[in-house]
């Protein structure tokens, strides 16, 4: 059974909250935080599920050659133009559709961080088993009233088993402000949407077919093998928008592993360990009577004296100092960089 199942990685996001660590060149799903990058941890995942022969990863040209450093022996598939995820999805699917009329694919971003992998393993196995003619997503029980993250409204049971629950979905519903968060939290049924993903090859062109005319006549230029002609012609959007909210034949695998989108320079104190005073590091750093910092030290000795809720980012060529409540403005900087800066600092 397991020689249909197939994975996407999706590694094309330029990750721009996360600069300087993270560079059009050396994009967040490359960048070593936890001991190795990004990628290299979801694809060591995903081979606990799925034959490695079965594992693609799909990106810009530009970054081909990385994920041949940072990856040798994977699949890669190439986009002449990045064109948001609905043009990555529908080409990685169309392409393992053409392999294996049977094929079962799951789509993963390349940059999130799991743990209790044993939990995602048994979810993952059950999307896959229990996919049926459906889109299958999976929903994060909140943790906190997120504010970063969009949300999946789910509905009534459609299927019990081990202790995995699929449910029905109601509506995907945007990043929501503090007060709109803290009710979802409340009402119980909101769960944080994964952009991770598992549909049948077949059924999902079927409903592309159904739901998305202007997208599905575009699949010709696949037919024919003119992977340029799609990418020229597909329209840029999310395959959320494309597909997700124009069906009804979508459901959701409750997930109770734990997961992360590394967003901003926020979120990585909910993957990194803390010590006593809220200080959380990667690198050389030290806190001295110091609270809630936030350091990244790639060569040199961070310190950090008698600082409070501050973020500090020293690369190669560049240091950046913030306060954390500035993390969400960082894009708003670049725009503002990009007329003061040479081009290689991006």
């Amino acid at each position: 059974m397991r020689e249909n199942y197939y994975a996407l990685i999706m590694a094309g996001g330029k990750g721009e909250r996360l600069w300087p660590l993270s560079r059009t060149k050396n994009p967040k799903p490359f960048i070593d935080i936890l001991g190795e990058p990004l990628i290299k941890l979801t694809y060591k995942r995903l081979k606990k599920v799925i034959p490695e022969e079965n594992i693609a990863v799909i990106v810009p040209s530009y970054l081909k050659t990385l994920v041949k450093r940072t990856l040798p022996k994977v699949k890669i598939l190439v986009e002449p133009a990045p064109k948001n995820t609905a043009a990555t999805c529908v080409y990685g699917t169309y392409h393992f559709f053409r392999k294996n009329k049977n094929a079962v694919i799951g789509i993963f971003p390349a940059d999130h961080v799991i743990s209790k992998e044993d939990v995602f393993k048994k979810t993952l196995l059950f999307a896959f088993e229990n996919a049926d003619n459906d889109i299958v997503t999976f929903g994060i029980k909140p943790s906190r009233p997120e504010t970063g993250y969009g949300y999946i409204e789910i509905g009534e049971k459609i299927l019990k088993k081990d202790g995995l629950e699929m449910r029905n979905v109601i509506k995907f519903h945007e990043k929501p402000e503090k007060e709109l968060a803290i009710k979802y939290l409340k009402k119980g049924n909101f769960l944080w949407n994964s952009g991770m993903f598992v549909w049948k090859a077949e059924s999902f062109l079927e409903i592309l077919r159904d739901s998305n005319q202007d997208f599905y006549k575009n699949l010709k230029y696949l037919e024919k093998k003119d992977v340029k002609g799609f990418f020229k012609r597909i329209p840029e959007t999310s395959v959320d928008y494309a597909v997700l909210e124009r069906t009804a034949q979508i459901r959701c695998a409750v997930s109770k592993f734990m997961w992360e989108d590394l967003g901003s320079f926020l979120s990585f104190e909910n993957v990194l360990e803390r010590d006593k005073n809220g200080n959380s590091k990667v690198g050389d750093v030290i806190f001295v009577d110091s609270k809630g910092n936030i350091g990244f030290s790639k060569n040199k000795k961070i310190i950090f004296f008698r600082t409070e809720d501050l973020v500090i980012v020293d690369t190669d060529d560049i240091t950046l100092v913030f306060p954390k409540s500035e993390s969400q403005g960082i894009k708003e900087l670049l725009k503002i960089l990009k007329k003061k800066l040479n081009k290689k600092y991006f």
